[in-house]
């Protein structure tokens, strides 16, 4: 079943953690057939080294603002650019587990009568180890 992940980043998100996040996205067991990453304006050169590496593949589609319109305008802009009806929501700094779309997608396989599948989540602090709250 084919779906699409939509994300955002701006310059306030912390490197480390978006690529931690994306490359969570790609050792699923379920892949997405696109990733759309919208960058909410102008990003450091420490963010968009990442982006580019990320924009190679070809199933990302990157969408860049030239100035930054917050989360929730950049959050539509990247649904309305998602290709396909099942979209997964992700933030920069969300890291899911190797078989959360394997396990979402059952669940909508499983209830085609639902419209949206959502997920427990750990918080942490710094580290993923360092669970403040699930």
């Amino acid at each position: 079943m084919d779906f699409s992940v939509a994300m955002c980043v701006y310059h306030g998100d912390n490197p480390e953690w978006f690529s931690t996040a994306v490359d969570s996205i790609l050792n699923q067991t379920a892949r997405p057939s696109e990733v759309v990453l919208v960058v909410d304006g102008k990003v450091p050169d420490s963010l968009n080294e990442i982006i580019l590496k990320y924009e190679e593949l070809e199933f990302f589609k990157i969408i860049r603002f030239e100035e930054n319109r917050g989360h929730g305008e950049a959050r539509r802009a990247g649904l309305a650019a998602c290709t396909n009806e099942l979209v997964a929501i992700m933030d920069a700094d969300d890291i899911s587990l190797p078989t959360r779309f394997e396990k979402q997608l059952h669940c909508i396989q499983s209830h085609p009568d639902i419209d949206i599948v959502g997920t427990n989540i750990s918080e942490f602090i710094d580290t993923p180890e360092n669970i403040v709250g699930s």
